[in-house]
């Protein structure tokens, strides 16, 4: 049978540009999608996002913890259920903790084990619990709890102790960074000092000591700098601390950054403390664009990327090339539809992770319910989802490709990124308001919650295709869809949106269930994993149910473009290339209104349903 002259098609072969939102769908780039929901563009196909696996957390000794109302309760519920304020990675000899405050006590995560222990403050006291966040740094050996206003708390192992002011010990502050062997501290405006150098016979206990600043008749007795007018004059705090590495210089050691929310300004503290004062120590480095919080941002090599105080995605490199131009353009307009800020003074939250080659960054922050040591209510911060960056897509060392952005990843709502060693765990606020410890494992796809296996659930919008006809009509023919490496039980379920229709339309559900694994092989028997199931060509033909249009009355089956909805949810697959067909319908023969009587057209409402998390069950 001949084919039909009229049958034309349109489709993507190629995913290389990852989601871009910036644009209407129809003017979208060939290689680009419209908006990606929990997938992943490595190899330039469209696959499902790493797993998420929850830890279970043994409280070792299996304590209580006593209020000073005289109420007693178990360390473990007030970690589940309590406010979340700090986390970090610790090394402790040749074992790596994470450091995890709540309510005010600091847990000491075993990485190996998950036992948890607690870190008692010698004098009895607790860390500020009313704090939204605390904020903490690195100090050589030691690592420092800013519990601003009161003195940091140092903690040496597995003891903590409050800085002594008697031994010029680290003032009161907000935070600190260590790098260039000082310890740099600001206070809750806009000035900052720096600490004793380490290494020095005269200074052994650096770099937790101030001496040089605090003794009397020390050499830089009292220095204390302050930012520039341009954000003194307007009373602006200062928001992060950060150091941009320099590859072509024998340390490695770039500029202190300090940011506001409005502007990023450079100190040369690299340079000897003695020449602070005397020459060029400090300008401004990036203006109208700050850095939003104290986690905010992510060194990348040599540049750094970072969210800024109006929600956007930035980097410190293209930020610099636009100081001297009129419009200056976040990176973040591809994933504009995820930026959802309620409220805007929660950008401050905000945290930015990088790890195997991906930036993970949180994104629309909420309120959420935490309870204190009293089991009274408190507010909480976290997050519905992830924006994720990948940098190397298919790059190898005959090829490399441009940034691009796979969309967002749900699934969990993060209050923190912690990068441990190879590992980037979550902190997340689940469902139940329970904080829940997960790391990312990017050899799964798959997620294992409190021991049972959930599938994640993926999400595509194309872009619109016009089969290179935008003003002529044609007619739904057919979709042809090339999938491959099918694992388990699988669901395949695709809809369509004409030009002319304000919502998406139900085209087709494919079912399928593909074995991959056994437990009658031997162990002794090594394989390297069973195959997954291929389709050439997974072919649905036009839907069967044509509707039409409210407003216009027109068949929603002649169309000039349309854009396709791809939910899969499934053990593995890979969505390697997908092809379009229409029918040209001649003018002549063109017979697209309905012939019900024109409808009073009512509004639609469809929940957006893609940041919502699917708690697993028992059952299948």
């Amino acid at each position: 049978m001949a084919e039909n002259p009229n049958l034309i098609a349109d489709g993507q072969t190629s995913f290389l540009g990852g989601q871009d939102a910036s644009k209407a769908p129809d003017k979208i780039s060939p290689d680009s999608y419209f908006a990606g929901v929990n997938v992943s563009t490595d190899r330039d196909i469209i696959s499902p996002r790493w797993g998420l696996t929850s830890r279970a957390l043994t409280f070792d000794p299996a304590t209580t913890f006593k209020t000073p109302t005289g109420l007693e309760k178990e360390f473990d519920n007030i970690f589940s259920s309590g406010r979340y304020q700090f986390g970090a990675s610790y090394t402790i000899g040749q074992e790596t903790y994470l450091l995890v405050i709540i309510n005010g006590i600091i847990f000491l995560i075993n990485k190996r084990t998950n036992t948890v222990t607690i870190i008692e403050i010698e004098d009895g006291s607790q860390l500020n619990a009313s704090a939204t966040r605390l904020r903490g740094s690195p100090a050589g050996r030691f690592f420092v709890i800013h519990d601003f206003p009161a003195y940091p708390v140092i903690i040496d192992e597995y003891k903590a102790r409050r800085a002594n002011p008697d031994d010029y010990e680290i003032p009161i502050s907000v935070m600190g960074a260590y790098n260039t062997n000082r310890y740099f501290i600001v206070n809750a405006g806009n000035e900052f000092t720096a600490g004793d150098p380490t290494g020095t016979a005269l200074l052994p206990d650096a770099p937790i000591t101030f001496e040089e600043v605090l003794a009397p008749g020390a050499p830089f007795v009292d220095q204390i700098f302050q930012l520039p007018t341009l954000d003194a004059y307007n009373n602006v705090n200062i928001t992060a601390l950060a150091f941009l590495p320099v590859a072509d210089t024998s340390t490695g050691i770039g500029p202190f950054l300090i940011s506001t929310k409005s502007a990023i300004y450079a100190f040369n503290t690299q340079q000897p403390r003695d020449q602070w004062e005397a020459g060029n120590f400090g300008s401004v480095f990036i203006y109208n664009a700050g850095i939003a919080g104290a986690e905010a941002f992510a060194n990348v090599n040599s540049d750094l990327f970072f969210v800024d105080g109006e929600g956007e995605v930035r980097t410190a490199s293209m930020s610099r090339e636009e100081q001297g131009k009129w419009s200056k353009t976040p990176i973040s307009r591809e994933v504009r539809n995820w930026l959802k800020y309620n409220d805007i003074d929660l950008a401050q939250y905000a945290v930015v992770a990088y790890f195997r080659n991906k930036i993970f960054i949180t994104v629309n922050p909420i309120r959420v319910d935490a309870r204190n040591t009293q089991s009274n209510q408190v507010l909480d911060v976290a997050f519905r989802g992830l924006i994720v960056l990948e940098l190397d897509n298919v790059s190898t060392l005959r090829q490399g490709n441009n940034a691009c952005w796979a969309g967002l990843w749900t699934g969990v709502n993060p209050m923190d990124l912690i990068l441990c060693d190879d590992t980037l765990f979550v902190m997340s606020k689940d469902a139940q308001f329970s904080n829940t410890l997960y790391e990312f494992t990017p050899d799964k796809r798959i997620d294992v919650v409190r021991g049972i296996e959930r599938k994640i659930t993926s999400r595509l919008y194309t872009k619109e295709y016009e089969f290179e006809t935008p003003f002529i009509t044609k007619e739904l023919h057919s979709l042809d869809v090339t999938l491959e490496a099918i694992k388990g039980k699988f669901e395949f379920i695709l809809k369509y949106k004409p030009g002319h229709s304000n919502r998406f339309l139900h085209w087709h559900t494919f079912n399928y269930e593909a074995p991959f694994k056994t437990c009658s092989i031997p162990t002794a028997i090594q394989l390297n994993g069973f195959a997954g199931h291929s389709f050439r060509d997974l072919t649905f033909g036009a839907p069967d149910d044509y509707q039409c249009s409210p407003v216009t009355n027109d068949l929603y089956r002649s169309f000039r473009k349309i854009q396709l909805f791809f939910e899969i949810t499934g053990e593995y697959w890979e969505l390697h290339e997908f092809r379009l067909k229409a029918i040209v319908q001649p003018q002549a023969e063109l017979n697209n209104a309905c012939t019900a009587a024109y409808p009073i057209v009512e509004l639609y409402n469809e929940c957006n349903t893609d940041w919502d998390v699917k708690e697993p069950t028992l059952c299948p």
